[in-house]
């Protein structure tokens, strides 16, 4: 019986010590779009925020320039839009407890025309934290846009 329940209190311990591991190491993403409203074929800004609400310090690698290639999109009718860039490194950020990283992305939306009788479009950014495509993704919560006229 003592051996039972030592085997109990084991468990235990390791459950909390697993969960209270899993909530430091994450990631929160808090995406903003500047208008919920976009023209079909339209680009939106979004401005993105990395936080880091854990108990330990959170290291990324993000792109200087194409900060676009952080992220990814769930939804084939919105594209991340990319911009020019001179000189792209990774720059090393360091998030401690409660920190967080602000930057913006554009989003362009476009519909098919098949598809345009679909008034809202639900999606989730994915942010990839460092070079390495094998990492896992962090998603956002569901983002819905309304989408207003077609493309002509």
């Amino acid at each position: 019986m003592n051996r039972f329940k030592f085997l109990i209190l084991i468990s235990i311990f390791f459950f909390f010590v697993a969960n209270s591991y899993s909530q430091d190491s994450a990631l929160r993403l808090d995406i903003k779009p500047e208008k919920i409203t976009v023209r079909n074929g339209g680009a939106v800004s979004v401005m993105t925020k990395i936080i880091n609400p854990g108990r330990i310090v959170q290291h990324l690698q993000i792109w200087s320039c194409s900060y676009y290639d952080n992220w990814i999109v769930d939804n084939p009718f919105v594209k991340l839009e990319a911009w020019p860039c001179n000189k792209n490194f990774f720059e090393a950020v360091t998030l401690k407890p409660g920190e967080d990283y602000a930057n913006r992305l554009s989003l362009k939306i476009t519909v098919p025309a098949e598809e345009i009788l679909v008034e809202k479009l639900v999606f989730k950014l994915g942010f990839k934290r460092s070079a390495d495509e094998q990492t896992s993704v962090i998603w956002s919560r569901p983002i819905k846009m309304e989408i207003k006229e077609n493309i002509h």
